[in-house]
């Protein structure tokens, strides 16, 4: 179990370190954020009242007051620990907004990575971060009901995106889900411009 927390926790760190030096605006920041709860609240993870920011706010709080992943035998443990963590409001404005986001969004992700260790989330949370045009928070909202219902197919998705997966079967395969995706997010889309948009999922 140590092992397992140990790799989630790299996980956490991994993306915020990826988060800081991407160079993000405030707002690019708060995107990202946005999208990663919608993520989380599809997989189950996060409660669906969940805001980001204060996620993160109790994260730094809570760390500052000993309550660290690695003293728990699982991050969701952990998690529930901060989501009971009441902040104090005066640290709350000393903290950076973007502190704070950062780490709603690694806490986000690295709950994705324990609760799903059979899809490649970190790799996927990198790839979304480095394409934010795309992964607005309703696409990742719909990964997050796919990677939940069907996770094989979420990971043919990912491999057809990051460009590894050779075989065109799989690959039609992708882009009819990709194409799903957007028309469940605009049902009154055409099916030219639902293929444009699963299109631009590769950058």
């Amino acid at each position: 179990m140590i092992t397992l927390i140990t790799s989630i926790i790299t996980v956490a760190t991994t993306i915020s370190k990826v988060l800081a030096v991407a160079g993000l605006a405030i707002e690019g920041l708060k995107a990202i954020g946005h999208a990663f709860v919608a993520l989380g609240k599809a997989l189950g993870i996060i409660k669906p009242e969940t805001n980001v920011e204060d996620l993160g706010d109790r994260a730094i709080q809570a760390e500052a007051a000993g309550i660290k992943p690695e003293n728990f035998s699982s991050y969701a443990e952990y998690a529930k620990r901060v989501e009971e963590f009441k902040t104090d409001p005066e640290k709350s404005k000393n903290i950076k907004e973007e502190e704070k986001l950062i780490k709603g969004i690694s806490v986000t992700a690295a709950l994705a990575a324990e609760k799903y260790p059979e899809f490649p989330m970190e790799a996927f949370a990198k790839y979304a971060i480095s394409n934010p045009q795309y992964f607005t928070a309703e696409r990742m909202s719909e990964f997050g009901k796919l990677i939940h219902g069907t996770v094989d197919s979420a990971k043919n998705i990912f491999n057809y995106i990051t460009g590894s997966e050779r075989s065109s079967v799989k690959i039609e395969e992708a882009l009819k889900d990709l194409t799903k995706i957007e028309k469940n997010i605009n049902p009154k889309i055409s099916d030219a411009d639902a293929l444009k948009y699963a299109l631009s999922s590769r950058k």
